[in-house]
């Protein structure tokens, strides 16, 4: 059985960025990753167990950075 594939429109800054993040939330889901934004259940995962919070985070950032449009990318690079 081939898995299932969810994608959400790159942000570019010309589209509507709560629909974007509505998206990008309901992703994160199908990922297995929608712990990764509720701080709470990841301050529970950090004292149980550092590196699954770890690599939960960095998935879920890695997902965010590559659903976002070039221009969005390079400004957000920029400032960190």
């Amino acid at each position: 059985m081939a898995a299932a594939r969810f994608e959400a429109d790159k942000f570019t800054g010309e589209n509507d960025f709560n629909l974007w993040r509505i998206k990008m939330k309901g992703l994160l889901v199908q990922q297995g990753l929608s712990t990764s934004i509720d701080k709470t259940i990841m301050g529970t995962l950090r004292q149980s167990d550092a590196a699954k919070a770890m690599d939960v985070d960095a998935k879920a950032h890695s997902a965010i950075l590559l659903n976002l449009g070039d221009e969005v990318l390079r400004e957000i690079s920029s400032k960190t």
